[in-house]
């Protein structure tokens, strides 16, 4: 499986995120798609559990999109 679908995959998995499965875009800010800053930080709990690294609080607050999640965990592997 590839680090964009795991990623949206740990996304489905919180259904606490507030995010339209439906309508969501990976290139399009999560905050404007309904997402916290709570839900930011368990989704980041989660990859660096998933992926067994860690992700300082300030790279979690310099991403806002899907795809700048996955080219940041791609960072750390």
């Amino acid at each position: 499986m590839e680090i964009k679908e795991k990623v949206i995959e740990l996304l489905k998995g919180d259904k606490n995120v507030g995010l339209d499965f439906n309508k969501l875009k990976t290139d399009y800010s999560l905050n404007d798609q309904g997402m916290d800053s709570l839900g930011k930080m368990t989704l980041f709990f989660g990859i660096e559990e998933e992926f067994n690294i860690e992700v300082p609080d300030e790279e979690v607050d310099s991403v806002d999109t899907i795809d700048e999640i996955v080219k940041l965990v791609e960072s750390k592997l």
